[in-house]
């Protein structure tokens, strides 16, 4: 299968988990506002922020993935920031502003329980049109995490294989309209740390997009996909410590 490499935009992902002390609903709020307030910083807006999303747990494929042998996930939030250039991101990271915000932040925990890393992005499939903005979709998304008998390049390699056979299916190919994989890259490494952020877990993100909650669903139980999932998990162990989810995305920032 045919897929697009983009490395022309700056890609940061951020998994944050919450930590054990706070429930799911307040600790979105936390990094709700969280957000909001780095988005104000005068050092975001002249950073050429191109896309920010806010992306959400919700419950609409917990009993359907249970069914499948995979965990609920963690309570979490995530963000997917994209600029314009790799200067942009460094500027942004080390404006003193941004610095001490994400130093209080630990105050709920934020940078000891979060995983963030650059990315470069594969696209596997989209639309021939780009999608309005301000169309509704219905988003899944896994963080899955390198499991201790492979590589990262292994598990990508085996992973993107998996990936090819579920789009290649009849119901994927009626129902998905894009997805994309996440591969960490070291960029900004060395920044991240600074801001006290810890070493990111081996991760590899997929996304999936749909046009309805329906769709979402009945790609999660169609029987074609149900024996994919057991090969993943026999294969891959996609079902340890990984993030797997329906989620709500706010869209904080759209220059694209």
């Amino acid at each position: 299968m045919s897929a697009s490499y983009r490395k022309d935009r700056t890609i940061i992902v951020g998994l944050c988990k919450a930590p054990p002390n706070l429930s799911k609903e307040a600790f979105e709020s936390k990094v709700g506002e969280f957000i909001n307030t780095a988005v104000a910083l005068p050092a975001s807006q002249k950073s050429n922020i191109i896309k920010l999303e806010a992306i959400f747990q919700n419950r609409l494929l917990d009993e359907h993935l249970k069914s499948l042998g995979l965990p609920g996930a963690t309570p979490g939030v995530c963000w997917i920031a994209e600029l314009e250039t790799d200067s942009n991101a460094v500027e942004l990271m080390q404006d003193p502003e941004c610095a001490r915000l994400v130093r209080e932040a630990e105050e709920f925990g934020y940078c000891t329980g979060t995983t963030i890393f650059s990315a470069d992005i594969v696209t596997k499939i989209e639309p021939d049109v780009p999608l309005s903005p301000d169309r509704n979709l219905t988003r899944g998304m896994a963080a899955l995490k390198v499991p201790a008998h492979l590589s990262a390049e292994e598990f990508r390699e085996k992973l993107e294989g998996i990936v090819d056979r579920f789009l290649a299916l009849p119901i994927a190919e009626e129902k998905a309209l894009k997805y994309s994989m996440y591969i960490p890259n070291e960029n900004f490494s060395t920044n991240f740390r600074a801001l006290g952020f810890p070493a990111p877990e081996p991760v590899v993100v997929v996304i999936l997009d749909t046009d309805t909650e329906q769709s979402l669903v009945e790609m999660t139980t169609d029987s074609t996909v149900k024996t994919l999932v057991a090969d993943a998990i026999r294969d891959l162990s996609i079902h340890l410590d990984s993030w797997i989810f329906s989620a709500d995305v706010v869209t904080k920032i759209d220059n694209s």
